[in-house]
This record gives structure tokens, C-alpha cells and sequence, in this order.
């Protein structure tokens, strides 16, 4: 019975808990700096790509939106700018290969990575939906109309 618990409880934290788990084992397991600024980097590539499936998604519930997907165009390509500005204020010495050490690009990545992931986070509010009397819920759809299709 207590064993059948604990797996249920493990079970139930490793499927909420997939991507940092990842991460964790990734870094757990890195001999080196090297490695762990692979692991970081990886990281980075699925935060990325989970971003580009997000816009995918929503650019599929929202077709025919004209003006939203204008507007959604807009606001990553704004975004992206905005990143790059943020990663230029934290380290304006980028450049500089060893001005920030051997972990810099751990570092670095591990920044775009949370940017990222924070505008993921922001971007899945259209694929969530609102709910009934979210009065300010503007473009995005109530979750029923995702659920069900427009109309």
C-alpha cells in the first residue's frame, strides 16, 4: 500500500515535472564546465522550440484573426528584439569571450532560457482561454470556443 503510494506520488511529480527534470539530470550527470554549458544550451533548443509550437498552436486556433495574428507577428518580432537588448544589458561584454569566464555561456543560455520560457508562459494564455466573467480577456477566446471550435 505504501509503495503503491510512492509510486503514484513519483509517477505524479515526474509527469508535472518532465522539462526541469531534464535539466537536473542533464547538469547532475556534466563532468565539466563543457558539459554543463551543453546542457544549458540543449535546454535553451527545447524552451525555443516548445516557443515555436506555442505561436504554431495559436496562429491554428486563431486563423482568420487578421488583425490578432498581425498583431501576434508584431509582438514576437518585438520580443525577439527585446531579448537580444536584455542579453546585451546583463552581459554588454558578450563579446569579450573571457571577460565573464568559463561559464559564461552556461550563463548566458541559462538567461535566454528564462527569458524564454517567461514568454512562453505569456504566449499560452491563448491556448488556455478565458473563462466565464473575465470580463478584460480581449483576444483571447473563451476556453470553450478552444475546446469546441469557433462558432
Amino acid at each position: 500500500m505504501v509503495i503503491t503510494r510512492i509510486s503514484l506520488l513519483i509517477t505524479l511529480l515526474f509527469s508535472l515535472n518532465v522539462y526541469s527534470e531534464e535539466t537536473t539530470s542533464c547538469l547532475e550527470t556534466a563532468m565539466s564546465q563543457r558539459d554543463m554549458n551543453q546542457c544549458v544550451g540543449i535546454d535553451y533548443k527545447k524552451a525555443e522550440f516548445e516557443m515555436h509550437r506555442v505561436i504554431k498552436e495559436i496562429r491554428r486556433l486563431y486563423k482568420g484573426e487578421v488583425k490578432f495574428l498581425t498583431n501576434l507577428e508584431k509582438s514576437q518580432q518585438n520580443w525577439e528584439t527585446q531579448l537580444e537588448l536584455d542579453l546585451d544589458l546583463k552581459y554588454p561584454k558578450a563579446d569579450e569571450p573571457m571577460y565573464y569566464g568559463s561559464v559564461f555561456p552556461m550563463c548566458y543560455s541559462g538567461y535566454k532560457t528564462r527569458l524564454t520560457l517567461q514568454r512562453i508562459a505569456f504566449l499560452k494564455e491563448w491556448l488556455k482561454g478565458s473563462t466565464e466573467g473575465e470580463v478584460c480577456s480581449g483576444s483571447v477566446m473563451h476556453e470553450y470556443y478552444l475546446k469546441n471550435g469557433k462558432g
